[in-house]
């Protein structure tokens, strides 16, 4: 696997893929509230159940609200990749709440500014314009955005959502594999997915994780696995997503050695696999 990712626009390549549905359960609550304001305090409530490593803030500023998701790791894990992932999957989110009155008036990067060549990407993903350089990660929208009605909303499929979510998620404790799954995809952008990488984020040493991947019945190699598994068939089932992009964003340095993975995982090679659903 690469250490680092040669692309600096995997993070948002990997959120231009992601769409509402893949917060699960989650997303039918959040599909159908009255305005993108509930959307978000609803996506705030359950976070712990989508994502333990990231917390939602919106802070409100003179006509203007700055919404930010900051990571909250038991070490620093700085990654640019993974802080415009998840900016990108915020702002998917807005867009599809709000749909055509989605307009944010920019999104802020702290990160310098990318080659002319991977612009594009960011009016695709945010539809504003960028400022890189800045003193914060975050999306600035006009206040009144926050309670602009939700055309789609349903009040009653989203109290049986509600009523679903509280049913299915009762408190129950993590486990160490739930939170090294998280890790491997919010890491595997920048190509750092390794168990270095993931022990560093939770505080342990490489024995340690192991140690308790062990006592849980599973391992590190399984749980990468997995992952990958779960990306490729959604990456490749993108048919803007060129064959090359996906074996980058799942950590392969060469076409070869993720066809070698594609095929000895799924029997067949990833453009046949590519083929085979879209001809669906």
């Amino acid at each position: 696997m690469r250490r680092h990712s040669k692309r600096r626009d995997g993070g948002l390549r990997m959120a231009e893929c992601r769409s509402l549905a893949n917060l699960g359960a989650t997303s039918l609550l959040i599909a159908h509230q009255p305005t993108l304001r509930h959307a978000l305090s609803a996506l705030a409530e359950f976070r712990s159940r989508i994502n333990s490593t990231l917390v939602l803030h919106f802070e409100e500023h003179e006509g203007d609200v700055i919404l930010r998701e900051d990571f909250q790791l038991r070490r620093p894990e700085p990654s640019r990749q993974s802080n415009d992932l998840a900016l990108g999957v915020l702002a998917r989110l807005c867009s599809s709440v709000l749909g055509d009155l989605w307009a944010p008036s920019m999104v802020c990067f702290t990160h310098e500014a990318p080659p002319a060549a991977e612009l594009p990407i960011f009016s695709r993903v945010f539809h504003c314009r960028p400022q890189f350089g800045s003193e914060f990660n975050g999306i600035v929208l006009p206040l009144a955005d926050l309670d602009r009605p939700n055309l789609k909303a349903d009040d009653q499929l989203a109290r049986h959502a509600r009523q679903l979510l509280e049913a299915v998620m009762s408190p129950v404790d993590r486990t160490v594999a739930q939170d090294v799954s998280q890790l491997i995809q919010l890491l595997m952008p920048s190509g750092r997915a390794s168990i270095q990488g993931c022990a560093a984020a939770l505080g342990m040493t490489v024995r340690t994780l192991q140690r308790a991947l062990d006592a849980e019945g599973t391992s590190f190699s399984t749980l990468l696995n997995s992952v990958r598994m779960n990306l490729a068939v959604q990456y490749l089932a993108n048919p803007r997503m060129r064959i090359t992009d996906v074996a980058e964003l799942l950590g392969y340095s060469s076409i070869g050695a993720f066809t070698r993975w594609h095929g000895a995982t799924f029997g067949r090679s990833p453009r046949k696999a590519r083929s085979a659903e879209l001809s669906v």
